[in-house]
């Protein structure tokens, strides 16, 4: 008999006879009770043993788990087998063998072998859904990829955040990269189907060119928290006095993430652009310092919604 590594709720079946002391050596003993137990333990392989406390008599013999739980299974069909139930801790992962004994006292003169157990890890193809967030709206184009060892899975994140993976069992490295975004890394231990979900946070990216910068608003709603899902537009009204300059004045509209925050790459230094908060009628006119640093905070607006 074996158990499933990591299982959970585990009742395991004792044969218990009569000892050298008792009216009829070997044969089944019935009648028991956790009066009679003396101590019970349980010991994983290269481990001390834990005992098992406290103890409890079970009512029926298909009564719900309940650890230490004690009772004969029926003294007419099977006697002497008696139902024990050993807390999860015992077979927990880590080890491939764990050993249950019970120990009564001298005068119920019971005698009852100890079980060796081994654990088996079941490994196998598990569908991970991975979703990947800004903390509240999904993101859509990151990359994510779970490695293992030599073994490494790549998978990009669809409209609903979501990418899926059929990996095995074992301990996976998370890595995801988002332009615009930062992630920590993470690990996800998988044992069977999973989905987790790995929030990103945002992050501003400079300019390659020194005469532009990135430029950002935080948005807030009315009650003065962090807005996601804000429309932001922004064009172009007056280029920047550097010479030389083909500017395209196509107004640029981006929505805010869950940090609230909406990011204009590419802003040039010096140049005036317009820009409005959602659907409201009014506009603002913002010029970029020549010497504004990179990233910068644009002069503020009002807006709705």
């Amino acid at each position: 008999m074996s158990r499933a590594a990591g299982s959970v709720d585990n009742s395991e079946y004792f044969a218990i006879v009569d000892d050298i002391g008792g009216d009829e050596p070997g044969e089944p003993k019935t009648g028991l009770d956790i009066s009679h137990i003396d101590s019970a333990y349980f010991v994983r392989e290269r481990g001390t043993p834990v005992e098992i406390t406290p103890l409890s008599n079970l009512t029926n013999a298909n009564d719900a788990h309940s650890d230490g739980g004690f009772i004969e299974v029926d003294e007419t069909k099977v006697p002497g087998l008696y139902r024990f139930d050993v807390p999860d801790a015992a077979y927990a992962l880590g080890t491939q063998i764990v050993s249950v004994q019970i120990n009564f006292t001298l005068p119920a003169n019971a005698l009852a072998r100890p079980l060796k157990i081994p654990l088996v890890s079941y490994t196998g193809a598990r569908t991970i859904t991975v979703t990947v967030d800004d903390g509240t709206d999904p993101l859509e184009g990151a990359t994510v990829r779970l490695t293992k060892g030599g073994e490494s899975h790549v998978r990009t994140s669809d409209a609903s955040g979501q990418c899926v993976f059929n990996i095995n069992d074992g301990s996976w490295t998370v890595a995801i990269t988002l332009s615009g975004y930062t992630f920590a890394g993470d690990t996800l231990v998988v044992t069977g189907d999973a989905t987790p979900t790995y929030s990103m946070s945002v992050s501003l990216i400079t300019s390659p060119d020194p005469n532009q910068v990135t430029g950002h608003y935080t948005c807030y709603d009315e009650s003065g928290s962090l807005e996601s899902g804000v429309t932001v537009t922004l064009t172009l009204i007056r280029a920047s006095s550097t010479a030389g300059l083909a500017c395209d004045n196509t107004p640029r509209t981006v929505t805010s993430g869950g940090a609230g925050i909406a990011t204009f790459p590419g802003l040039f230094k010096g140049a005036t652009y317009r820009v409005k908060r959602g659907t409201s009628a009014k506009e603002f006119d913002v010029k970029i310092s020549d010497t504004a640093p990179d990233p910068v905070a644009l002069d503020s607006i009002i807006g709705k919604p």
